[in-house]
């Protein structure tokens, strides 16, 4: 008889990533399993006293982000445990599996990835190449919250526009490739949500059309990645901001957005980007405390 003693989730802080999580509570109750919670982290600071500093934080933050879980889970009366490293994502899944003598790796068949997503990029790819353990594939239920809803895409790069249709193939999409473009889609249809950029198509003005419209609005942009353009999509009422490096993010945050009713999901993006924010935009912990405050509070308003 096979016996699971051992379970490993490894998580990445999305909702889809964490749908492992009921079913290694199901495994771990009818084989007495300890499930093992593994977070993952990555930087890419240029100096040595950024990286430990990053990595200070990092850990902090995964440690914090994995003990919240664990109380949840205990309450089933299962054996938890927690371990945050830095590294990379799919290595350390696969030496983590060895080590500890894993029997069976749950993982989400999407999830957030820092480069792409994980049923189709590059962590899942590697786990289920190089896994010494099974890898038990767990398909998304949180999908469903996206399937059928209509978006409307407003992006001047064309491989933006199908890499995104790509992205969010259970929605229905329609695209538009410039500002006057979307504002005639704006007029004569309607949407569940919208994403725009900002360079290019005058995303700012759209912003404005949509959200009096009532449209829960995610902003996505290269070259307006600035600390001025966060804070003014906030002011101006986006749900949220992503940078296009980001882009396969969407699906996750979009997520919490219909979850949220289509109100602003700002703290979950700070939670899960502040490393990339911090890094580009070279705040210090006070700094990026002060502006996730400050952001976070026009988003109530």
């Amino acid at each position: 008889m096979v016996m699971y003693n051992n379970i490993l989730v490894p998580l990445d802080q999305s909702p889809l990533a964490e749908e492992g999580i009921e079913s290694a509570v199901t495994l771990a109750k009818a084989f007495d399993s300890t499930i093992h919670l593994l977070y993952v982290f990555e930087i890419i600071p240029l100096l040595k006293r950024d990286k430990e500093a990053e990595c200070r934080i990092l850990k902090s933050e995964g440690e914090a982000y994995l003990s919240e879980l664990k109380e949840r889970i205990s309450q089933f009366g299962v054996s938890v445990n927690t371990v945050v490293v830095p590294g990379d994502p799919g290595l350390v899944i696969c030496d983590y599996a060895e080590k500890e003598n894993i029997d069976i790796i749950l993982l989400s068949a999407r999830g957030r990835g820092e480069i792409e997503r994980w049923a189709l990029g590059s962590v899942s790819d590697k786990v289920m190449r190089h896994s010494p353990k099974p890898v038990l594939l767990v398909k998304s239920a949180s999908r469903d919250l996206l399937r059928g809803r209509t978006i409307l895409v407003v992006d001047d790069e064309p491989d933006v526009l199908e890499a995104i249709e790509e992205i969010l193939d259970m929605c229905i999409i329609d695209k538009a490739g410039n500002h006057d473009t979307a504002v005639a889609r704006l007029k004569n249809n309607r949407y569940d949500l919208a994403i725009l950029d900002i360079m290019g198509v005058d995303g700012f003005d759209l912003l404005k059309r949509t959200t009096s419209k009532g449209i829960p609005t995610v902003m996505l942009t290269a070259h307006a990645v600035t600390e001025e353009s966060l804070t003014r999509s906030a002011r101006l009422g986006a749900v949220s901001f992503l940078p296009k490096e980001k882009m396969y993010d969407l699906e996750s945050f979009l997520i919490d957005v219909i979850r949220s009713s289509g109100k602003p999901v700002w703290k979950k993006l700070f939670d899960r980007l502040s490393p990339y924010f911090r890094m580009n935009f070279g705040w210090s912990e006070k700094e990026e405390a002060k502006l996730r405050k400050e952001v976070e509070a026009i988003g109530k308003e």
